[in-house]
């Protein structure tokens, strides 16, 4: 038996029902009838089976998402009941089950939007508690636990740099939220202090150590292994001081006798060099006959440098740079990559330091660069 037909009045009659009215000559019963909702005026194209048979609606916009929030509402006396549960404390009226809720935590007090949807299905825990987030006062309080005062606000991410004063040793510098969590107090220039204390050497155990790397102390032990010591080497008979604490370590006790690293003796140059992507300034050694022109990489490039009969001068006035530039407080580049460069601690920012600056700093002692 054949399909009923469907007449342009009964279909005109069934969307009037439904809250449509028709805009447009019936087209059949499967192709898109242009109509508008009787509610919200908006304009839409619901198909006649898709309305009638598969019982669909005939406005596609706010009504259908009035009609979609009607079922997922819960009852607010319900719904702050399941919050508080989850230690939510509701802060304003129930807004949907779907919709930001602004709730206060109730073990840190932390104020954060949740949605009720979200915490049925387990999503509860508060990211301030757990150390995924943290607020700007338990940050503050954590930098104050490893005696650090900080200068500035809470950038916002533990993996941020946060300028810091250190309470110990009054240096400034720039460690993140998360090193300090992990590793408790973190400044530069007092960082080391603890180490001589867990690699502390009694006399006996400091000669013994100097003697296994082919070195004769000439001077009494200075009682710490972060002392240099001046010592004589037994294969070249070169004097030398190193730090005892270093030796184990070290690629060649005696600098002259190394096959790797820079020797002393030899002739060599302090260089300057510039990283234009992270606007940092770094400074380095090196001996003229091991290393040509000078040993970076891009993308460090070569500023200017000083030349001087042995490796041990340039060092000297490296040194005196990197104390000049550390006595203002000024802190090395954290993101240097010492494999195409020199070492992290030989680095600072030029927003700290201009390469004029610094080259006036050499010059006043080493002379004009050659």
């Amino acid at each position: 038996m054949a399909p009923r037909r469907i007449t342009e009045a009964e279909a005109v009659r069934v969307f009037i029902e439904r809250g449509a009215r028709p805009l447009e000559p019936f087209p059949g019963t499967q192709r898109p009838w242009r109509s508008q909702c009787l509610r919200c005026g908006q304009v839409n194209s619901p198909r006649y089976n898709d309305v009638v048979n598969k019982n669909g609606g005939t406005c596609r916009g706010a009504c259908r998402s009035q009609k979609i929030a009607s079922k997922l509402m819960h009852d607010s006396t319900k719904a702050a009941a399941v919050m508080e549960s989850c230690d939510w404390l509701p802060l304003e009226a129930y807004p949907g089950a779907g919709k930001p809720w602004r709730c206060r935590c109730a073990h840190c007090a932390t104020i954060k939007t949740k949605r009720l949807t979200h915490v049925r299905r387990g999503r509860a825990r508060c990211s301030n508690c757990t150390g995924n987030t943290i607020n700007t006062a338990t940050a503050t309080a954590v930098m104050a636990a490893a005696d650090l005062e900080p200068l500035t606000d809470y950038p916002g991410q533990q993996l941020h740099p946060w300028i810091a004063k250190c309470l110990r040793c009054g240096h400034l510098g720039t460690p993140t939220l998360a090193s300090v969590r992990a590793h408790g107090h973190q400044c530069w220039a007092c960082r080391a202090t603890p180490f001589p204390i867990r690699q502390t050497l009694n006399e006996k155990q400091a000669v013994a150590c100097m003697l296994a790397h082919g070195l004769q102390p000439l001077d009494p032990y200075p009682g710490r292994t972060d002392t240099p010591w001046k010592s004589r080497c037994t294969t070249c008979d070169k004097h030398s001081a190193p730090v005892p604490g270093t030796l184990p370590g070290h690629h060649g006790a005696c600098p002259v006798c190394a096959r790797q690293g820079i020797n002393p003796r030899e002739p060599g140059y302090l260089y300057l060099v510039v990283h234009d992507g992270l606007r940092a300034l770094g400074w380095g050694i090196a001996n003229s006959s091991r290393r040509q022109p000078h040993p970076v990489r891009q993308p460090w490039r070569l500023l200017t440098r000083w030349h001087f009969p042995a490796a041990q001068d340039a060092w000297a006035f490296g040194r005196h740079l990197k104390q000049r530039i550390r006595s203002n407080g000024y802190p090395p580049v954290l993101r240097a990559e010492p494999e195409f460069g020199p070492a992290r601690a030989q680095t600072a920012s030029l927003d700290d330091i201009s390469c004029e600056r610094a080259v006036r700093i050499v010059e006043e002692v080493a002379g004009p660069a050659s």
